[in-house]
């Protein structure tokens, strides 16, 4: 980010045109300069984001304009020059693979040529040939009745214009069907606008579950919201969060159960992803103490056999208790009491 400070003023240039002007950076003030900044760091984390999506997807043109941005507002190479070649080179095959494709199936399966475009232009938006392929394939009666069904489908869909996430998992879905083969149709564009704008009141609505502790019902929206709007961090932690309280229910059933060997097992998993679990703690704890002592009654019978002087036996019930539990203060005194006395007899032998 040193390069970003070092071009702020460059960097921030853009956001401070106006219609007839551009205002000058020394009459900002710190806390809007702060504010403009931020904005600019969160803009190169949503382009970075971005572009892993769409090259996840192989919507190479749109990830090579990302990282593209990336590289413009750091104003340095984050995505090498050698990179974004290779990314515009994929493209480009792809582009006249899948544009050959969808010729071979123009007079056979008008329908599989459109959807053979679309992908084209997923690589190369600009191709004259696939641009005038999808013109004359959009005129076929056949075709145009379809994506008039399918338009009809997202429409209602909107019409209804419910915020739930099963209303919005319903119109992603349709979305989906006409957005295979005509991803740049106005529906697509109003629904897919749609589905983004829902998105705050969605997980405000499913954040209101979990924290009323409704974590079954929480869990089924927040997984219905995954399907929607995929690698978002703030719902793959309440994810997480979910299920690792569903591991901590699991582990105390096998306590109580007195299946001591398999909660100690859980909580140690638990553990291993988030060492700080005080109900994993303490699940281990209680597990192992239970584990060594199945009756309870380890520590009165180490108090009884001392009484009676039974001081072999005695120190080996402390030692047990001591190996289950460190911290036992009261087994530590007796111990102590115990060696003090085996000393003794020792030096009067």
């Amino acid at each position: 980010m040193k390069t970003l400070i070092k071009n702020f003023y460059l960097i921030i240039l853009p956001f401070l045109f106006t219609a007839c002007s551009i205002t000058s950076p020394n009459n900002i003030s710190d806390k809007k300069k702060l504010e403009i900044y931020n904005k600019v760091i969160n803009e190169i984390k949503n382009y970075k984001k971005e572009g892993d999506i769409y090259l996840k997807k192989k919507y190479y043109h749109k990830a090579i304009l990302a990282y593209e941005k990336v590289n413009f507002y750091e104003a340095k190479e984050v995505y090498s020059k050698k990179y974004i070649n290779s990314l515009k080179n994929r493209a480009k095959f792809n582009a006249n693979y899948f544009f050959k494709k969808a010729k071979a199936y123009e007079k056979k399966n008008k329908l599989k040529s459109l959807y053979y475009i679309n992908i084209t232009m997923r690589n190369d938006p600009f191709l004259p040939e696939a641009i005038a392929l999808k013109e004359i394939l959009l005129k076929d009666k056949k075709v145009k009745r379809f994506i008039n069904k399918k338009e009809k489908e997202v429409q209602k869909l909107l019409q209804k214009n419910k915020i739930n996430v099963y209303h919005t998992l319903a119109l992603n879905n349709a979305v989906k069907k006409l957005h295979k083969y005509d991803e740049n149709n106005p529906f697509v564009l109003q629904a897919k606008n749609e589905i983004k704008n829902s998105y705050e009141n969605l997980i405000k609505n499913s954040i209101k579950l979990y924290n009323k502790k409704q974590y079954n019902e929480a869990k089924k929206e927040f997984s219905v919201l995954n399907s929607i709007y995929q690698d978002d961090d703030k719902i793959d932690s309440y994810l997480y969060s979910i299920k690792q309280k569903e591991l901590i229910e699991e582990a105390k059933d096998y306590l109580a159960k007195k299946d001591y060997t398999k909660a100690q097992e859980m909580a140690k998993n638990i553990l291993k992803s988030d060492k700080n679990n005080k109900e994993a703690k303490e699940i281990l704890k209680a597990s192992i103490l239970a584990k060594c002592d199945i009756t309870g009654k380890l520590e009165s019978k180490g108090i009884k056999l001392y009484l009676n002087q039974n001081f072999d036996d005695a120190k080996k019930i402390f030692e047990k208790i001591i190996g289950c539990e460190p911290d036992n203060q009261i087994a530590y005194a007796y111990l102590k009491k115990i060696n003090q006395q085996l000393n003794t007899i020792k030096k009067l032998r």
